[in-house]
């Protein structure tokens, strides 16, 4: 219990010093880099801390796409909210840390459909698509503890950039609402990226 309140007063405080360094600049571009590279180094998610290294490639260059159904029944989160994450954040992490493009859908009010991307060799593009999905199941695991990192994680993100940091983080415990997240470059994606799904190969994560 102690840790985790000397974690948020760290992050509080790291929050503290992002403002006065805000403060100091004129550019908002400069601003705005900044405050990315604080949401990255403060509320980076625990699948991305450590990125792991592809594979020596074999085989031919190919064009690699698959499909994973998510069941959403008996979460107690917004399964595709979480993996999109603030503002995109998430599901853009994935996408960096894996070399592949990634696309929700809500197949239904039951089902989400991911839809991922790739283009390597062969070995390398399995080993790609094997790393989105192991990021996502520990996206969608349901901690048995009750302590859901993850939401705490991506709540602390979206009130930094909403410039509302101070209210969500005061101790000992954050705010239990469901925040909805929006991702404008997933919903652009889905007018866009539509593609058939008859040679692809797909996945039913249980």
């Amino acid at each position: 219990m102690n840790s985790r309140r000397n974690s948020y007063e760290e992050v509080f405080e790291r929050n503290e010093r992002m403002l006065e360094v805000l403060q100091s600049q004129e550019s908002e571009e400069v601003k705005k880099a900044i405050l990315q590279q604080h949401i990255n180094n403060t509320f980076m998610l625990p699948m991305f801390a450590d990125i792991p290294t592809p594979p020596p490639p074999t085989g031919e260059i190919i064009d690699k796409r698959f499909i994973v159904f998510i069941p959403t029944n008996g979460c107690p989160f917004d399964v595709y909210l979480r993996i999109i994450g603030p503002r995109g954040s998430t599901v853009k992490s994935i996408q960096r840390t894996t070399g592949c493009k990634v696309v929700l859908y809500r197949e239904s009010p039951e089902m989400v459909r991911v839809h991922i991307y790739t283009m390597d060799y062969e070995n390398v593009a399995d080993w790609r698509i094997g790393e989105v999905k192991k990021q996502i199941r520990e996206l969608i695991k349901i901690p048995l503890d009750g302590q859901d990192t993850i939401k705490k994680l991506q709540l602390a993100e979206l009130a930094v950039q909403n410039g509302t940091f101070k209210n969500r983080l005061v101790m000992p415990s954050m705010r239990s609402n469901n925040s909805r997240f929006v991702s404008s470059t997933s919903q652009a994606s889905q007018s866009n990226d539509q593609v058939p799904t008859s040679n692809m190969r797909r996945l039913s994560f249980q």
